[in-house]
């Protein structure tokens, strides 16, 4: 009855193609840490701390008005890449496609997918297998459902913004996408020049043969449909946040089906490449249909 139960729960978890690289845990951390703290360095390498001089020039000049990019009645609460859009200023315009559809699906795979997921199979993997000896189908379900939901549940997390950061001004914004697009496109080429260079993996490790990359990136786009989904979830709670009352951004509760779906991707190929596929897709489509609203 047991073995039967597994068939049906596991008819989904199809056998992988590629042998496992195993991220370890401290690789991980390392990484995340470099993800968060990249950012801040770079806005300190950029924007130094102002003298006491300068503040007190600016205090003084504070009574002034202060010319705005763009002037806003009160404060937006859409996504601030959404923001930088609706400036319809063509530079920032490109400058949040740039951000949410190359850097984003890049930086984001490469840390939820080829890290956090990659290092839970791994973890699992020895602990079900070598430890517990527990059996090969129950396992691989295990394994399968523990690595990829959870990093799903984080990935929706990390998007949570919180009021503050929904009403923060337009030009502080532009400052922020600005120093996160120089430092996030450093994060790859960081972790890829570790991963190839000092681990010594070959790059099929990480997106498969070049003979099927094709077939790879193809894979991810027959999955554009979860964007339907997505869409009629993000508009059920808006419609519950308007009748309500309530002042709630539902951003990681829409993403986590996104996400689960970016998890079996990778669980299935073990290769990022139909995830950032999927993920570039995603985020090109909403950006474009926010600029297409704006511009009709």
């Amino acid at each position: 009855m047991n073995s039967i139960l597994i068939n049906i729960l596991s008819w989904w978890i199809p056998k992988r193609r590629y042998s496992l690289w195993h991220c370890n845990i401290l690789e991980l951390i390392l990484a995340a840490l470099l993800f968060m703290f990249l950012p801040s360095l770079t806005l300190i390498a950029l924007y130094p701390s102002p003298s006491a001089r300068e503040i007190r020039s600016q205090s003084n000049d504070s009574s002034t008005p202060s010319t705005e990019i763009v002037k806003q009645e009160r404060p937006d609460e859409a996504h601030p890449v959404l923001r930088l859009v609706q400036t319809r200023n063509w530079t920032y315009i490109g400058l949040g496609f740039y951000m949410a559809c190359i850097l984003a699906p890049i930086n984001e795979e490469l840390l939820f997918r080829a890290g956090l997921q990659n290092c839970l199979q791994g973890i699992l993997t020895q602990l079900f297998r070598k430890r517990l000896h527990i059996n090969v189908k129950i396992c691989n379900w295990l394994i399968s459902v523990i690595s990829i939901t959870l990093p799903a549940l984080f990935f929706a997390l990390v998007h949570y913004r919180s009021q503050e950061m929904a009403n923060e001004s337009i030009e502080s914004i532009i400052r922020t996408v600005t120093v996160a697009c120089i430092a996030w496109t450093l994060f790859p080429i960081i972790c890829y020049s570790y991963l190839f260079f000092v681990r010594r993996l070959r790059p099929r490790d990480m997106f498969g043969s070049w003979r099927e990359a094709p077939r790879l990136a193809f894979y991810g786009v027959k999955w554009i449909w979860i964007i339907v989904p997505t869409y009629i979830l993000a508009f059920i709670l808006l419609f519950i946040r308007l009748l309500t009352g309530a002042h709630f951004i539902p951003d990681p509760i829409c993403l986590i089906p996104l996400a689960l779906v970016f998890g079996f991707l990778y669980y299935r190929t073990q290769s990022v490449l139909p995830s950032i596929v999927l993920h570039i897709l995603f985020n090109f489509t909403s950006l474009s249909m926010a600029l297409m609203t704006l511009l009709l």
